[in-house]
């Protein structure tokens, strides 16, 4: 099944370069968004969190929005 990861730059929960490891691997997508940060697409959301900064990011999140419903209309164009 084709899969996605949209990941922020700047998350470090899970940071992209542990996702960009697998891309190779399988049948993964991988989008980074530059300087985004985790919850990017959580509107009013910018704040810290045990220690991770939480940040909505408009662009980013509207990116992530087109990129999920272009894999979902490819899948369904199959």
């Amino acid at each position: 099944m084709p899969t996605i990861i949209l990941i922020g730059e700047k998350v470090d929960w899970t940071p992209a370069k542990l996702c960009e490891g697998i891309v190779d691997r399988t049948n993964v997508e991988i989008t980074v968004y530059p300087h985004v940060f985790h919850h990017f697409a959580a509107p009013g959301i910018d704040v810290m969190y045990l220690g991770h900064h939480l940040a909505y990011d408009e662009a980013a999140a509207n990116g992530g929005q087109r990129r999920a419903v272009a894999l979902i209309e490819s899948l369904n164009n199959k």
